[in-house]
C-alpha cells in the first residue's frame, strides 16, 4: 500500500448494520481533517471503551526498536484473509500485522505479502509508547468478540473462537523528542470463527498524522485490498458519530472473502468505489469520478492542491501547511496549538530554518515586542525576516512601506526575480515566498507565519520545530541556548514567561471573557459558529482579555483581537458571517474605496493584476471600488498610477536616488520611469538616512540621552543601562591622523543611569590630550583644571555655550563635543570621519542596520550585549 496509491476495491464484506448507510459510501475513501483529541476527549466519546483490554500482566511486549518486526507469531486457530487461510503473522512497530513475511517499511507498499494496516506510519517506540500483542481464547472475551460482529454484522450467527489483539499504546512518531507532546493510541483486533474472519480497527486517540500513512488490507499479490485512508496523505478518519459500523473510532470488516461491491468502477485495473474522485494524469488536469451507475467520467479541472502520482492513477492531496502565531506582542500559538505568554519588550526569534545540510533555503524571522505609553502588555513593534540574503522589515503603523536591507520602498513589490513577493492580503501586510514561508503582519498586534510541510523536523525558535512538538518557550535565540534577553529596560532582565497583567483581576476578567466582548469569539451561536468547531478560539480569546486588561479595556484593542481570529478563520477557508456590527468595530475606508468581509485575498494594484489568477481564500478589508485600483494606501484611477521598475512601485512624482548617488529617478507619468546622471555635491556625501538613499549632508550627529538612549551617527537606536564607563565614538579603523576618543562614565541617578563624566582624548603637537568635562562643568585638561574658554595647542577649542548651558569642545574638522554636565551627550562629525567610526555611536557607514556590533564585528542580539561590550578597559565591575 503505497503513499501514493489511492486504492479501494472490493476486498471486504461490507458490514450490514442496523442503520442503513448509502450505496455511495459503502468502501468508500473516508478522509476527513484529524485534529489532536485528548485522552480525556477520547474517553468522554466513548473511545476509551472501544478498546480491548490490554497491558504488560496480560500481552508479550516488543522491544523499544524502530523498524522492527516479532519473530513469526504461531496461530492456534484459523484466520483466513481473502481466501487464504494462515497459520502465523507478523506484529510490526510501524502500525501493521503482515502474513508470510515481516514487514519493517516505515511507509505504506504495494505487494509482497500480505497486510492487515491499522495505521501504517513511522511509529517509533524508542521515544515514546509500547506495543502490546496477544492471541486468546479466554471464554470472557470470546463472548464480547461474539456480541461486537453479530451487532455489527446481524443475521450470520457468528460464534467467535478465536481473537489477536495488538495494541499501540501512546506511540511517537519518529524522531520526536522525548518526552514528545503529542502520542497516537490504536489497536487491531483479529476475530475468527468457523470459516468467517473479521477484523475491528479501534482508534483511542490520535494526536499526529503526517507523511504517508494507511489504514486497510491487502493480498500478497496486492490485487485485492481496501484502503481505509487517501494514502500518501496525513488524512485519516476523524472518526465522526457514524463510522461504518455507527460506533465512533471503530470500523468492522469482513475479510475472509473477496467481493467486489457492486456499485464500483473498474478503471485501468483498479477498483474505484462509487463517488470516489481522482485525477488520470501525472499533471492532475483531468479529474475523474466513478458515478453510481457504475461508469467513470473524466472533464478538464486543475488540481489545486499538490498532484501525487501513484501506480494507477492520481491523488490531488491538500497542502499541509501549519501557522505560528504571535498575538499581543506577548502571547505566542506554536505550530502544534500549544501556547504560551513571554516578557515584554523583547526581540524574539519566531522561527529559523535549522537543519545542518539541508537543501531547503534558510530563512528568519524575529518579532520586536514593546509596550505602549507605559501600557501593560505589549505590541508587536517590528516584524523582521531574512531570506535569500534579503533583510526585509515590517514596522509598526506602516502598511504601505517595508524596509528592503535598510531601503524603505513601497508595497507592492517582487523581489529576488519573483521569489519573495510584498503585498497586502486585506487588512495585512503580507510576505510570501516561493518555498512556502508566508508572513503576515496587521501592522500593530498580530503576526502569522505560515510553513509547508517541507520543513518538517527543519525549524526552531518560539513557534517550535514544525513536527507537531512544542518548543521550548524559554529557548527564545536560534541558538535554544535559553539566553534570550530583553532588548531594554534593566539591565540583563531574562525574557521569562508572563504571567497573567495584574489588571486582570475579578470583574474585569468576567467582563472580557463575556459574549460582549472576547467571549463572543468562542460563542457556538456567535458569528463564528462555524469557526469555533475547526479553529479551537481559546488561545484567541486568553490573549485578547490579557491585552484588554493591560489597556484598560480599549475598546480598539478588542477589535484588533477578534480581527485577529476573524483573518485565520478565512485563510483557513472557513467562513464567518457579519461581526463588526453587533461589536461597533466599524471600519473607516479611504476615498474610492469601500469596506467587505469576504473580499478577494489578492487586490489589484498599479503593479500587479491578480485576477483571475488569485485562488487565495477571501480576506476582510478595505477594496478599490470598480474602476479604481490600489496605490499604496490609496485607491486611484488607471490614469493616476506610477511606475514599476526592478520589482518596485512608485507612486506619480516620486524621485529615487539610485546606483549609489549616481543617477537620478523620476516617476513623471504612469509607466514612465525617468533616470538621470547625477551626483552629490560637497560636503554632501551618499548615504541611506531613514530608509532612503539619497545626498546627505555632509555631517553626521550622535546623540546621548540619559545614559540609557543611543542614538548613532546613522540613526540606529539602542536602549540599555549600566554603570560603566562606555566608549562612546572613537576613530578605531581610521586612516586619517586625526583620531579622537570619546567615553562617558555612567552612574546611578535614582532608578536610572545618568552621565556623570565625559572624556574626549586626541592627539595634539605630538602629544596626547585628554580632556575631561565633570558633572559640574569643571574641565580638566591632563588632569589640570582649565578656565573657559580655552585654546588647546591650536587643535581643539573648548567654550561654554550659555543658550544651551553646556560645554562644547570643538577638534579640527569641525568635529564637536557637547556635554550638559547632566544627561545629554552631542557629538557631530565630518565626512572624512565615513566608514572610519566605532563605539555605541556606531560605525558611520550609512547603513544603520550594522551599527549594533560587537568590538569584533559580530553583530549583537540584544541592546544590553551591545551596550556591555563597550564598556572601556577602566571600567567599574558591572
Amino acid at each position: 500500500m503505497p503513499g501514493s496509491v489511492s486504492r479501494t476495491g472490493g476486498a471486504f464484506i461490507v458490514p450490514e448494520p442496523r442503520w442503513p448507510p448509502s450505496p455511495a459510501r459503502l468502501g468508500k475513501i473516508i478522509t476527513f481533517q484529524l485534529r489532536a483529541i485528548t485522552w480525556k476527549e477520547a474517553f468522554m466519546h466513548g473511545r476509551g471503551r472501544i478498546l480491548y483490554p490490554f497491558g504488560q500482566s496480560m500481552d508479550s511486549m516488543m522491544p523499544h526498536a524502530d523498524d522492527a518486526s516479532t519473530d513469526p507469531i504461531a496461530i492456534s486457530g484459523n484466520f483466513t484473509l481473502y481466501g487464504v487461510t494462515y497459520t502465523s503473522l507478523y506484529v510490526g512497530t510501524n502500525g501493521l500485522l503482515s502474513f508470510l513475511v515481516p514487514v519493517s517499511a516505515p511507509s505504506p507498499q504495494v505487494g509482497g505479502t500480505t497486510v492487515v494496516a491499522v495505521f501504517w506510519a513511522d511509529v517509533d517506540i524508542r521515544v515514546a509508547g509500547e506495543i502490546y500483542y496477544r492471541q486468546s481464547t479466554d471464554p470472557n472475551l470470546l463472548q464480547n468478540a461474539t456480541s461486537d460482529i453479530n451487532t455489527y454484522f446481524p443475521g450470520y450467527d457468528f460464534n467467535a473462537t478465536w481473537v489477536f489483539i495488538a495494541t499501540w499504546d501512546r506511540v511517537a512518531y519518529y524522531a520526536s523528542p522525548s518526552p514528545p507532546s503529542m502520542v497516537n493510541t490504536f489497536q487491531v483486533v483479529l476475530i475468527s470463527g468457523g470459516a468467517l474472519s473479521f477484523v475491528l480497527l479501534n482508534y483511542g486517540s490520535i494526536q499526529w498524522t503526517w507523511h504517508s500513512l494507511e489504514a486497510g488490507f491487502q493480498n500478497a499479490t496486492a490485487n485485492q485490498y481496501y484502503t481505509l485512508t487517501v494514502p500518501g496523505s496525513t488524512a485519516l478518519p476523524s472518526f465522526p458519530t457514524q463510522t461504518n459500523v455507527n460506533v465512533t473510532g471503530r470500523y468492522a470488516f469482513r475479510v475472509d472473502t473477496f467481493r467486489l461491491p457492486p456499485d464500483s468502477c473498474l478503471f485501468q485495473g483498479v477498483y474505484v468505489p462509487s463517488g470516489t474522485i481522482f485525477w488520470k494524469e501525472n499533471a492532475c488536469q483531468t479529474q475523474c469520478q466513478c458515478t453510481n451507475t457504475s461508469q467513470v467520467t473524466c472533464q478538464p479541472q486543475p488540481c489545486s492542491g499538490s498532484c501525487s502520482p501513484a501506480a494507477r492513477f492520481f491523488t490531488c492531496l491538500p497542502i499541509v501547511r501549519s501557522t505560528c502565531l504571535a498575538t499581543g506582542g506577548s502571547l505566542f500559538t506554536t505550530f502544534s496549538a500549544r501556547y504560551f505568554r513571554m516578557q515584554t519588550d523583547c526581540t524574539y526569534v519566531l522561527s529559523q530554518s535549522c537543519s545542518d545540510g539541508s537543501s531547503l533555503p534558510s530563512y528568519l524571522v524575529e518579532v520586536r515586542n514593546g509596550t505602549e505609553g507605559g501600557a501593560l502588555g505589549a505590541w508587536v513593534r517590528q516584524v523582521y525576516i531574512s531570506v535569500y540574503n534579503t533583510g526585509i522589515a515590517m514596522h509598526a503603523g506602516n502598511t504601505t512601506h517595508v524596509l528592503v536591507n535598510g531601503f524603505w520602498s513601497l508595497i507592492p513589490m517582487t523581489l529576488i526575480g519573483g521569489k519573495v513577493n510584498v503585498s497586502w492580503s486585506g487588512l495585512w501586510v503580507a510576505l510570501r515566498t516561493d518555498f512556502g514561508l508566508d508572513v503576515t503582519y496587521d501592522g500593530f498586534h498580530h503576526v502569522a507565519a505560515t510553513f509547508s510541510a517541507r520543513y518538517n523536523y527543519s525549524t526552531c525558535g518560539l513557534c517550535s520545530s514544525f513536527n507537531g512538538t512544542t518548543g521550548n518557550a524559554s529557548s527564545v535565540n536560534p541558538l535554544s541556548d535559553g539566553s534570550g534577553t530583553t532588548s531594554g529596560g534593566s539591565a540583563g532582565t531574562q525574557c521569562t514567561e508572563n504571567t497573567t497583567s495584574p489588571a486582570c483581576i475579578g470583574q474585569n476578567i468576567s467582563l472580557y471573557s463575556g459574549l460582549s466582548h472576547c467571549g463572543i469569539m468562542a460563542s457556538l451561536s456567535g458569528p463564528f459558529a462555524s469557526c469555533v468547531p475547526l479553529l479551537p478560539p481559546e488561545a484567541f480569546v486568553r490573549s485578547c482579555i490579557n491585552d484588554l486588561c493591560g489597556r484598560g479595556g480599549d475598546h480598539s484593542v478588542l477589535c484588533l483581537s477578534i480581527a485577529i481570529y476573524v483573518e485565520q478563520c478565512q485563510a483557513r477557508g472557513i467562513p464567518v458571517v457579519q461581526w463588526r456590527t453587533s461589536t461597533t468595530c466599524n471600519i473607516s475606508c479611504a476615498a474610492n474605496s469601500h469596506y467587505e468581509l469576504c473580499g478577494g485575498r489578492c487586490q489589484d494594484s498599479c503593479s500587479v493584476s491578480t485576477e483571475p489568477t488569485c485562488l487565495a481564500p477571501c480576506s476582510e478589508g478595505c477594496f478599490c471600488n470598480t474602476g479604481f485600483v490600489r496605490s499604496g494606501n490609496e485607491c486611484v484611477s488607471a490614469g493616476q498610477c506610477g511606475c514599476s521598475y526592478d520589482g518596485r512601485y512608485y507612486k506619480l512624482g516620486d524621485m529615487v536616488w539610485m546606483s549609489n548617488c549616481t543617477k537620478q529617478c523620476t516617476c513623471n507619468k504612469p509607466g514612465a520611469f525617468n533616470c538621470v546622471s547625477a551626483s552629490c555635491t560637497l560636503p554632501q556625501y551618499c548615504s541611506v538616512k531613514g530608509g532612503r538613499l539619497g545626498c546627505q549632508d555632509g555631517r553626521a550627529t550622535c546623540l546621548v540621552s540619559g545614559g540609557t538612549h543611543y542614538f548613532t551617527f546613522d540613526g540606529s537606536v539602542a536602549h540599555f543601562q549600566g554603570t560603566c564607563t562606555y566608549e562612546i565614538a572613537s576613530t578605531c579603523h581610521s586612516s586619517t591622523q586625526l583620531s579622537f576618543h570619546v567615553t562617558a562614565k555612567n552612574q546611578e541617578d535614582g532608578n536610572v543611569s545618568s552621565i556623570f563624566q565625559v572624556t574626549v582624548s586626541f592627539q595634539a603637537s605630538g602629544q596626547q590630550v585628554q580632556l575631561v568635562v565633570g558633572r559640574d562643568k569643571v574641565v580638566q585638561v591632563n588632569g589640570i583644571e582649565v578656565s573657559l574658554p580655552a585654546s588647546l595647542y591650536s587643535t581643539a577649542q573648548v567654550t561654554y555655550d550659555d543658550e544651551w548651558q553646556d560645554v562644547r569642545v570643538t577638534l579640527w574638522n569641525d568635529t564637536e563635543i557637547r556635554y550638559n554636565g547632566r544627561n545629554t551627550l552631542i557629538i557631530r562629525v565630518g565626512p572624512q570621519y565615513k566608514n572610519q567610526l566605532c563605539g555605541l555611536c556606531g560605525n558611520f557607514n550609512g547603513n544603520a542596520i550594522d551599527d549594533k556590533v560587537l568590538p569584533d564585528g559580530t553583530r549583537a542580539r540584544r541592546d544590553q550585549e551591545f551596550g556591555n561590550s563597550w564598556t572601556s578597559e577602566s571600567s567599574s565591575t558591572e
